[in-house]
């Protein structure tokens, strides 16, 4: 009799433990799975991530930022999570390794020069100055692009990448030469004119003199005429004196 008692004892005890074990596997199962998450920042001097790494539950949304440095923008996420919003939210539905890259603010600048001349860059920032230099003979007429208007210098937010164009056009010097005795007005008076420009010339004889006509590069007999400044030119007054001029 013992021994069925005996045998009944230990088969009891047997399912005891099976039962047991069983319970322990299906709890461990319904844990959730940690997943871990890595980011750094391409190139490592333009800017800041964050978390840089972490460990997080299966499906769980971690917001993540990326803090660019002086003199760089903030471009993409790329890796195992893609995109161009900052702040942005990655759903952890696997262990991810993630880039921010980061990018010079001065390679996103592009500087066309169009005529005789070169355009200065100073960068601060998201913020470039930019100042065009004449040569010789030469003048600053406009910016065009993603930059307008004719101020000298002036200043260009760069968010995102962006083109100017920095318009010289020439200049001409007007040199004008008297024969005789009397003057001439030029109108405007400028030391060097635009390509273009009309110049009114107004010849005025002294006392005892008369303006005979105009030679060079501009002819005729009226005292008062007008060119186009398309060349450098050299205008001669011929003044001679007047035996019968009027008093």
């Amino acid at each position: 009799m013992m021994k069925y008692v005996s045998l009944f004892l230990a088969a009891v005890t047997l399912v005891a433990v099976s039962g047991c074990d069983s319970s322990s596997s299906s709890f461990d199962e319904s844990l959730p799975d940690v997943l871990t998450l890595t980011i750094t920042a391409s190139p490592g001097e333009g800017g800041t991530v964050t978390p840089a790494e972490g460990e997080f539950v299966q499906n769980e949304e971690v917001s993540i930022e990326a803090d660019p440095s002086d003199d760089f923008i903030f471009e993409r996420w790329q890796g195992d999570f893609e995109s161009e919003d900052n702040p942005a939210t990655v759903v952890m539905n696997d262990n991810k390794t993630i880039t921010a890259l980061f990018r010079a603010v001065e390679s996103l600048l592009q500087v066309d020069v169009s005529g005789e001349g070169e355009v200065r860059r100073e960068f601060e920032g998201q913020t470039v100055s930019l100042t065009a230099l004449p040569d010789a003979g030469w003048a600053f007429s406009r910016w065009e692009g993603d930059l307008t208007g004719s101020e000298n210098p002036e200043s260009l937010l760069l968010d995102e990448e962006k083109s100017v164009t920095a318009i010289f056009e020439p200049q001409f010097l007007l040199v004008v030469e008297i024969e005789g005795e009397g003057r001439v007005e030029e109108e405007p008076d400028k030391e060097l004119y635009d390509e273009g420009e009309s110049v009114t010339l107004t010849a005025t004889p002294d006392e005892g003199w008369e303006f005979i006509e105009w030679q060079g590069d501009a002819s005729g007999t009226n005292n008062s005429i007008s060119i186009t400044m398309d060349a450098d030119k050299t205008v001669t007054a011929l003044f001679e004196p007047c035996i019968l001029c009027p008093s």
